[in-house]
């Protein structure tokens, strides 16, 4: 008996001296690792706050580029066909207005040809082909192009969209009205006038005066990504 006690005495004390070192060496051991998984989580940390944010920006500069284009052509649209509509009912059959000392006339012409009339003389094929096929394919190129580039600044995406705008109105009359475009202004002094023009033709000068005055300009403002 005295044997056996002194037996277990021994393995008492052995389990009470060694189970601290254990209980240290396994708590030592996992220190390691719970700094590489530390490391780990600072190191991906980054990536995916970069990654986060990119989407995010590229989510907020695609849709308001999509809403100034459609309420610039919405607005443009709207406007040069309610005019155009107002002519055709009181312009048509009636005299020319004069505004101004004459430098504004008030008349209505309908228009075969393109901007001020060029190419009206052209065979009616061939000025469906350029004037409404043609004209059709250009102006989807160019909403891809004001959707999808990311080398335009606010100020070009704003030029480009008033011609975008100006063509696609005129468009709208040369399929509604069998090829012609309805015109009814006309600006100048005494002998040197313009030819007869309308909102939408204005809108595309504009445009193209603005976006050229934009190139030549030193570029200070980002594009938009």
């Amino acid at each position: 008996m005295k044997a056996c006690d002194s037996f277990l005495t021994s393995c008492h004390e052995f389990t009470e001296n060694v189970s601290p070192k254990v209980n240290s060496s396994l708590s030592f051991s996992t220190r390691p690792i719970r700094r590489a998984s530390c490391t780990f989580e600072r190191a991906i940390a980054p990536v995916v706050t970069r990654s986060e944010i990119r989407y995010q920006r590229c989510s907020m500069t695609k849709l308001p580029r999509a809403i100034i284009v459609f309420l610039i052509t919405l607005t443009c649209v709207g406007c040069d066909q309610a005019s155009k509509l107002l002519a055709k009912r009181h312009l048509q059959h009636g005299p020319a207005y004069s505004y101004a000392g004459d430098t504004v006339r008030i008349i209505y012409a309908e228009n075969t040809g393109a901007f001020l009339s060029l190419g009206a003389s052209l065979p009616e094929p061939v000025r469906q082909l350029t004037f409404t096929v043609l004209v059709c394919v250009f102006l989807l190129g160019l909403i891809a192009f004001l959707l999808l580039s990311r080398e335009l600044t606010p100020f070009a995406v704003n030029c480009l969209s008033l011609v975008a705008a100006g063509g696609v109105s005129n468009l709208i009359d040369r399929i509604a009205y069998d090829g012609r475009v309805i015109d009814f202004l006309n600006v100048g002094i005494g002998p040197l006038r313009t030819g007869i023009f309308n909102l939408a033709d204005m809108a595309i000068t504009f445009g193209a005066l603005l976006m050229l005055l934009e190139n030549l300009r030193p570029r200070h403002s980002r594009p938009i990504s």
